[in-house]
């Protein structure tokens, strides 16, 4: 019965979010590469089975690029019939996991959108958030390491950002000085980037440079973004994830009203994991 209610809860949240996502969406540039890269994620530390995954993309244009959760993109993109459908596996398979949306992080990112920023776009507690950040170039140890994947010579760097030690790997035969999440700033294209646990894990699984659809900006629910800062928003996150009360705490820390001036139940704090950004603690 319990897990009954859980799907049916889900359902309802799908159905919601696909009502309102309806595609609200405008071009920005032209692409001339687009890459598909799976992220692998360990949710908890002292668990390391427990893991999660989705594809992103990165499409990148002549000034900015774009690299987003591709699962929940088209998650967005469903009828109500197909939603039930999966429903209905989920059900009928006892697993959970069949269901549409995102496993990972649900984060919209734009490079050099505005220049010389990188903007990006996300959901906390259903609600869209926006914030802009200053490009920050990583400053790269190139090595001389070099290994082949998907039958492209890549070469190792490392570098420390946000507060974690990252290592990738980059192909010059690919000019393009960009890679996953705000990793970028190599003579070549990033194709697989971890940090020092592969907490956060990407590797490359496709690219290509023809019959690419463009940049496009996506507005992910039909009301207006709340602005904020980095800080502001992975403070407010943290809270969501680890407090026992987290919409008292994110409307505590952003001023905003979430919850309708309704009383909020505490809950149980959740397992020992952290963001791929630490530099907001």
């Amino acid at each position: 019965m319990k897990q009954t209610h859980t799907l049916l809860t889900l359902l309802l949240l799908v159905i919601s979010i696909n009502a309102v996502f309806s595609q609200k969406q405008y071009v920005i540039e032209d692409a001339v590469l687009e890459c598909q890269y799976k992220l692998t994620v360990v949710k908890d530390t002292l668990n390391r089975s427990q893991v999660r995954s989705g594809i992103y993309t990165l499409r990148v244009g002549e000034d900015i690029s774009q690299f987003y959760n591709q699962t929940h993109l088209n998650s967005m993109s469903l009828s109500v019939s197909e939603v039930l459908s999966h429903l209905d596996k989920a059900i009928s398979t006892n697993n959970l996991s069949s269901l549409p949306g995102a496993k990972t992080t649900v984060e919209y990112l734009y490079k050099n959108y505005p220049q010389g920023k990188i903007t990006t776009t996300t959901i906390l507690l259903a609600d869209p958030f926006l914030y802009e950040e200053k490009m920050e170039k990583q400053n790269w140890i190139i090595g001389d390491s070099i290994k082949m994947i998907y039958d492209f010579k890549c070469q190792k760097a490392v570098c420390s950002f946000r507060g974690r030690q990252w290592t990738v790997w980059f192909a010059t035969d690919i000019p393009f000085s960009d890679g996953p999440w705000k990793l970028y700033g190599l003579p070549g294209l990033i194709l697989e980037a971890y940090d020092t646990h592969k907490d956060y894990h990407y590797i490359i699984e496709g690219v290509k440079q023809n019959n690419i659809p463009p940049l496009t900006f996506y507005k992910i629910r039909n009301k207006p973004f709340e602005k904020t800062d980095r800080y502001t928003f992975l403070k407010a996150k943290h809270r969501v994830f680890f407090s026992s009360n987290p919409i008292q705490d994110v409307e505590a820390a952003t001023g905003i009203d979430l919850s309708g001036g309704k009383v909020t139940p505490p809950r149980e704090k959740k397992h020992n994991y952290d963001f791929i950004e630490r530099d907001y603690q």
